[in-house]
């Protein structure tokens, strides 16, 4: 989790990050038998997520957490099977969003492309 900054942006990592360094971040360990890492990482990212963890946010120039008060911070835990539910429906929409994003990005660059053949007078159009 990030502790200064974007604070409360979380995500899970995997050991393809094993030897990297960083800095103002929070590391959280959980007890596998009781939260699914990726859904707690689901839930901090959520809108409901981010707006308690702003309760615990501290400092007046630059906001941080601090790691005593995100130890107290409960998140709702359903049993793991409904935790797993719940993150793969999430990360399901979520690369669906993101393919449509690619896609979208792809038609506004042909728009702009035509537009500039049309407008530039190199491509005619027969009305």
């Amino acid at each position: 989790m990030v502790q200064s900054g974007h604070i409360g942006t979380t995500a899970v990592v995997n050991n393809n990050y094993k030897n990297c360094n960083c800095h103002a971040l929070i590391l959280m360990r959980f007890f596998k038998e009781k939260i699914n890492p990726n859904y707690a990482s689901c839930y901090f990212n959520s809108d409901i997520g981010k707006r308690r963890l702003s309760s615990i946010f501290v400092g007046s120039t630059i906001k941080h957490v601090n790691t005593k008060d995100l130890k107290k911070f409960t998140i709702p835990t359903p049993s793991l099977n409904y935790q797993k539910q719940i993150y793969k429906k999430i990360s399901s929409i979520e690369n669906l969003i993101h393919s449509q994003t690619k896609q979208l990005e792809k038609y506004l660059i042909l728009k702009q492309s035509t537009s500039q053949h049309l407008l530039s007078g190199s491509t005619k159009v027969e009305i």
